[in-house]
């Protein structure tokens, strides 16, 4: 039964990854590199506005909005510049480095929020309940599996994106 529900967890994620790289292919003719750093941002963001004490759902709706944002931003000051050079050779595939470039970015910020070590005590230190403490901790471990795996995903499908653009 684990096993089951593991795979279908999996593969639901791959065909969330595939459905949103192939819309933002299908309206821009473009793939952003950096659409797994803007889902960890936004993973970041929600686990960050519920340790402030905002509710789920409201944080869940406030990184939405910040990832909008986000992706306006990629757009207007990023890729929407270099349309300019598109008959230059270095402006044609300049979304490529652009992208790459900012999900370095996003990671990086990442880490200057949080922290580089940001281990299962720090995510729980504040927590008393041993029962509560086990089932984060439970938790946080099967959400960093998925997070690992669709890493891999992400990059195998870039790999395989590069290779035949």
């Amino acid at each position: 039964m684990q096993l089951t529900i593991s795979g279908l967890t999996m593969g639901s994620i791959y065909a969330l990854v595939a459905m949103g790289l192939y819309i933002a292919h299908l309206t821009t003719h473009r793939v952003n590199f950096g659409q797994g750093d803007y889902m960890m941002v936004a993973g970041f963001l929600v686990l960050g506005l519920g340790r402030l004490g905002l509710h789920a759902i409201l944080s869940v709706l406030v990184s939405i909005c910040m990832l909008g944002l986000m992706g306006y931003f990629l757009e207007r000051v990023a890729i929407r510049p270099l349309d300019r050079f598109k008959r230059i050779s270095v402006g044609a595939y300049g979304w490529i480095l652009t992208t790459a470039g900012l999900a370095l970015i996003a990671q990086n910020s990442v880490e200057l929020v949080w922290g580089f070590d940001l281990s299962i005590e720090n995510l729980f230190n504040y927590e008393t309940d041993i029962k509560t403490l086990i089932k984060k901790r439970e938790i946080y471990k099967l959400m960093e599996i998925v997070t690992d795996k669709c890493e891999d995903a992400g990059n195998v499908m870039e790999s395989i994106i590069v290779k035949y653009a």
